[in-house]
C-alpha cells in the first residue's frame, strides 16, 4: 500500500505464554483507505482488545474508524466524523477495564476531544456519548497523549501553539 491508498491493518493475538491466539494467519482490518496510518489499540485481557485507525478521505483530515477485537474477524464500531487531522495524532489506552481515547483536529473544529467509558460491546456510542471537548489556547491545537495512573485517573496532555495544556480525569 500507499500513504495516499492506504495500506493493509493486520492484527493478530497473543497470549501471554507467547504463543498466537490463531495460529493459521493475521487478521485484516477492513481494506485499505486513504490515510489510514494513523493506528491505535487498547488491550482489555488476552482475548478482548479495540483499535482505530484514520480514514482520511480526500484531503488530510477525516473519520476515524474503530473495531473490536477478539474471536477474527474484527467487528467494526462505527467511524466518528470530524475529529481527526492527519498530522494531529489520536491516542487509545486502557487501565481495569475502562479505554481512554483523544484525538485532534485543527482544521475544521481547532480542538482536542477526549472520552473514557467501559469497554465492551457499546463501547465506540458511550466514547462518543462521553466526548469531551478541550479548546485551551491560543490556536492549532493537537499531538493529544494520554496516561492512566494505577488509581484509574486518565491524564491529558496537547499542545496549543506554543502551549502546553493538562487535564485530569
Amino acid at each position: 500500500g500507499s500513504v495516499i491508498d492506504g495500506v493493509e491493518i493486520r492484527y493478530q493475538i497473543r497470549k501471554t505464554n507467547g504463543d498466537w491466539q490463531y495460529n493459521t494467519q493475521d487478521y485484516l482490518l477492513g481494506m485499505p483507505e486513504k490515510r489510514n496510518y494513523v493506528v491505535g489499540i487498547a488491550a482489555v485481557s488476552e482475548t478482548e482488545a479495540y483499535a482505530h485507525a484514520s480514514v482520511g478521505g480526500s484531503n488530510v483530515w477525516g473519520d476515524i474508524r474503530f473495531w473490536e477485537l477478539g474471536t477474527p474477524p474484527a467487528l467494526q464500531s462505527g467511524d466518528w466524523s470530524g475529529i481527526w487531522r492527519a498530522d494531529l495524532d489520536t491516542r487509545m489506552r486502557s487501565r481495569n477495564g475502562m479505554i481512554y481515547f483523544a484525538s485532534a483536529n485543527a482544521f475544521t473544529r481547532n480542538n482536542i476531544v477526549f472520552s473514557m467509558a467501559p469497554a465492551g460491546p457499546d463501547l465506540f456510542a458511550q466514547l462518543q456519548d462521553n466526548a469531551q471537548i478541550h479548546d485551551q489556547g491560543s490556536s492549532y491545537r493537537g499531538n493529544p497523549d494520554i496516561a492512566v495512573d494505577p488509581s484509574g485517573a486518565a491524564h491529558l496532555i496537547y499542545g496549543a501553539f506554543q502551549e502546553i495544556f493538562y487535564n485530569r480525569y
